[in-house]
């Protein structure tokens, strides 16, 4: 009784704080995530469904993490880097029994830069986006922005995900099927930072960053 009444709270206060914000969208409650799987189906392997050129940016991710930060602090960032040690520590990673299906919020964070010019560390303004199943995987997805990220995360480890995706542009209804457009690919791996606190960094992204990192909290 104690536990129900306690999540019975936690969801009101949750809700409520939903109410007073445009970038989250209503909160449902969240189970476990074995339980929103489809039952008995098999857990796909992202290594049959990766691209060879996507598999050598995964393998390369800590190394694309360590040259975005040294960008980063060269360009002055180093302020913003060392308020946040655990979202800007490539080794920070916890154990758990992963993500679940529901309503989050994402920050986007850029750190260096592969074109002359732009800024080697920017940081979006949280935008909502979701958690979903999706037969035995589950399924990430950014519901506002100019870049609409999405796609899905194969289990790996105890403390990570494997996400392989695409990106949707602004003008776009939906987006491409991973794999379909080279450009479009977006991988990476998806760690918990926290409690209640994720960070998804996608290595070598598009045309543009170094890394990627989305903290990704519950709305």
């Amino acid at each position: 009784m104690r536990r129900a009444l306690l999540t019975s709270l936690a969801l009101i206060a949750l809700t409520g704080g939903c109410a007073r914000s445009k970038i989250c969208a209503p909160v449902v409650a969240a189970p476990d995530r074995a339980a929103t799987l489809a039952p008995g189906a098999a857990v796909p392997d992202w290594r049959d469904a990766i691209t060879d050129p996507d598999h050598i940016k995964l393998r390369g991710l800590r190394s694309s993490f360590l040259a975005g930060l040294q960008q980063a602090r060269a360009s002055g960032a180093s302020a913003a880097l060392d308020a946040d040690t655990a979202l800007f520590d490539p080794d920070q990673s916890q154990d758990s029994d992963g993500i679940r299906p529901g309503a989050y919020r994402c920050t986007t964070i850029s750190l260096g830069s592969r074109l002359s010019g732009r800024p080697a560390y920017v940081a979006d303004a949280p935008r909502a986006c979701t958690i979903t199943a999706e037969g035995a995987l589950l399924r990430l997805s950014e519901g506002e922005g100019r870049q609409r990220l999405t796609g899905r995360l194969y289990p790996d480890a105890p403390s990570r995900d494997v996400f392989l995706g695409t990106l949707a542009l602004e003008d776009e209804a939906s987006a491409p099927r991973y794999g379909r457009d080279a450009d479009r690919n977006a991988i990476g791996a998806l760690e918990r930072i926290g409690p209640d606190r994720w960070r998804l960094a996608l290595p070598r992204p598009g045309w543009e960053a170094v890394i990627l990192l989305i903290e990704i909290r519950p709305a």
